[in-house]
């Protein structure tokens, strides 16, 4: 027999906007009318027609999936994660990372007459034992692989915590071998849970190869394989990478077959659950599956979702999570940032280099191109390259976690000639507020949203604290490269280079600005976007 149980979805939406489209026609006559006849002004007549914009919904859901034709004779027992939800023009569809726990039990009978023997407890652990296996006396299950096929699912409602179960042993059994390309056709269930009216079909495909590892480690030595099932120390199974809209996971169990001629009955027990992207988090030392800190799990399976995610490790996840803005720090491929903003959502941080570890830029041999838009320049190739002279050289974490962002280098500070780039350098935008040369302390203004292209609310930078960290610290003849002198208008009486250097009065606690052929010591602190 078998038994599945899964946990409650989850359901995101986005706020919805109705726009109406009315057509209004009126119509006036003048009837007896004197002989007399003056000029009749007709009515007016307004044709309106609109094409509002689709309201979307956002669904993070995943189905599991049980295909079982018994242990015995067709000993076929199918086991994978579908994420159902495909995008369109009304919903947009996430990405979600699943894991599953497989318990068993096992009792055997040798007749009748004989009392039942219990060989495996109840709510054991099926763990894996070797080479994509479990075995144990009389059962063999056969885990990861492929050649298998499934049908998508039908129940395609967001609230239903039902699996997907195709069994031989149901009281009207439904179990299919599946072939390539075969049709099915059934009541599909919508997202909102009506049915449709008439039987929809689905075509089967294939399941992707997977392999199983018992440990993280293991995973980790095999080259971290993203098509994988890690199992870990708590009983679960977790798949290593995010199941994509319309995809589904390799195969957690291909096959199960109990090998013995005497009375037996035996029972996998099947519990998945499945989290958005952004859930796994970093609680009071702890690692959470999700983000309200119920499912723990290890850090060796953050730093596993973290690495296929293209996000820190749980260690400076941690440290950025619990960081105050604009003071708190972390440390990365062993250079320490400073970080002046934090996106919980999206799970993105804003990076600042810290005073210790900023680059001084040796005017003397490279020298700064002047009227040269900062995009195009050497330091801004310097500051992106991973190459052995190039400021992401020995930062393979930056390098592969850095966000790629739209900045905009020209003049203006307008956003129509954006470069997107992971490292940027702060701009004088950054610095200033529009009261000049003083702190910025007004929120994150418009040269800043458009000069750097970070869109962080103004409640996410600290922006007093973003201006010590880039300023102070320095010596007296010590000047800060900033990307461009973009005023976005506020200055137009005093226009500046297209670069400048920017330094801390400490007399007077004003940022200061001045050419960048005067300053005798220039630095650079590479600032940029890190998912964490």
């Amino acid at each position: 027999m078998s038994y599945t149980t899964v946990t409650e979805p989850k359901q995101k939406r986005k706020g919805k906007k109705a726009l109406t489209a009315g057509l209004s026609v009126t119509l006036a006559l003048a009837i007896g009318v004197p002989a007399t006849f003056a000029a009749v002004t007709g009515a007016l007549t307004p044709n309106n027609d609109s094409n509002p914009p689709s309201a979307t919904t956002s669904y993070t859901a995943a189905r599991l999936h049980d295909d079982f034709n018994g242990f015995k004779d067709g000993h076929d027992k199918n086991v994978y994660f579908e994420n159902y939800v495909t995008s369109s023009d009304t919903v947009t569809a996430n990405p979600v990372l699943v894991r599953a726990k497989l318990t068993h039990e096992y009792k055997t009978q040798a007749s009748v007459s004989d009392a039942e023997q219990t060989v495996i407890a109840a709510d054991t652990a099926l763990a894996p034992t070797a080479n994509n296996q479990y075995t144990s006396g009389d059962i063999a299950v056969t885990l990861g692989g492929s050649g298998e096929f499934y049908m998508p699912t039908f129940n395609k409602n967001i609230n239903s915590t039902d699996n997907d179960v195709r069994s031989s042993k149901n009281p009207s059994p439904n179990y299919t071998d599946w072939a390539l390309d075969q049709a099915a056709q059934e009541t599909e269930i919508g997202y909102d849970g009506a049915s449709s009216a008439e039987a929809v079909e689905h075509k089967a495909k294939a399941i992707p190869a997977s392999q199983v590892f018992s440990s993280v480690t293991e995973w980790t030595t095999a080259g971290s394989p993203a098509a994988s099932w890690v199992y870990d120390t708590d009983g679960f199974y977790y798949w290593a990478s995010a199941v994509q809209p319309g995809e589904v996971t390799g195969l957690l169990i291909n096959d199960a077959a109990v090998n013995s001629t005497s009375g037996w009955n035996y029972t996998i027990n099947v519990q998945g659950t499945y989290a958005d992207i952004n859930e796994p988090c970093v609680k009071d030392g702890k690692y959470y599956f999700d983000k309200d800190g119920t499912m723990e799990m290890s850090e060796g399976i953050y730093n596993m979702f973290a690495k296929s995610l293209g996000r820190v490790n749980a260690t400076q996840s941690a440290a950025i999570a619990a960081a105050e803005i604009g003071s708190g720090e972390v440390n990365i491929d062993d250079t320490k940032f400073t970080i002046i903003g934090r996106n919980e959502k999206t799970r993105e941080a804003v990076l600042l280099t810290s005073q210790e570890n900023k680059v001084s830029v040796d005017q003397a041999t490279k020298p700064i191109e002047a009227g040269v838009s900062f995009d195009k320049t050497w330091v801004n190739t310097y500051i992106n390259s991973a190459e052995a002279d190039g400021w992401l050289a020995n930062k393979p974490t930056i390098a592969s976690c850095a966000v790629a962002k739209d900045y905009a280098f020209n003049i203006s500070g307008k956003a129509a000639n954006a470069v997107n780039q992971k490292i940027t350098l702060p701009t004088l935008g950054d610095t200033v507020t529009s009261t000049f040369n003083t702190y910025r302390v007004d929120g994150v203004n418009a040269t800043f949203d458009a000069s750097t292209g970070l869109n962080m609310t103004p409640e996410m930078v600290a922006n007093e604290a973003l201006v010590r960290n880039l300023c102070s610290g320095f010596s007296a003849d010590d000047r800060m490269l900033i990307s461009t002198s973009a005023w976005n208008g506020k200055q137009e009486a005093a226009p500046l280079t297209v670069m400048a250097a920017v330094y801390l009065d400490g007399s007077s606690d004003k940022a200061n600005w001045e050419n960048c052929e005067s300053a005798s010591s220039l630095y650079v602190m590479p600032m940029f976007v890190i998912r964490y």
